[in-house]
């Protein structure tokens, strides 16, 4: 979920439009929201780095390895947004992403 929150480093005005609607349907409170978006930012900057490392690995043990880095980047902003959202931001937050987890799995009707 958070690469579907986050916008690239140099974002367009639609991707901004985008993201404000995601953020919009968690209706955090502006100080859960500006927080919410200085660590998806920092999160898209690391995150970047990352691909641009691991898009052209050589072996599947490497990728393997990319995996976990991938995986542990992840849980750390997973951790900073739990430890930095107020507890009814986190709360908001995580009922957005299981919610959209839920829309991912769901069979399509």
């Amino acid at each position: 979920m958070l690469y579907s929150l986050r916008v690239p480093l140099s974002p367009a005005q639609s991707d901004l439009s985008k993201q404000g609607v995601r953020l919009r349907r968690i209706n955090l409170t502006p100080e859960d929201k500006e927080l919410l978006i200085s660590l998806l930012a920092a999160f898209e900057k690391e995150y970047s780095s990352f691909r641009a490392w691991s898009a052209n690995l050589p072996s599947p043990s490497a990728q393997i390895e990319a995996g976990r880095q991938r995986d542990e980047l992840v849980g750390r902003y997973h951790t900073l947004m739990m430890s930095q959202l107020s507890p009814d931001g986190w709360s908001k937050f995580m009922a957005y992403v299981l919610g959209e987890r839920q829309k991912m799995y769901s069979p399509v009707k």
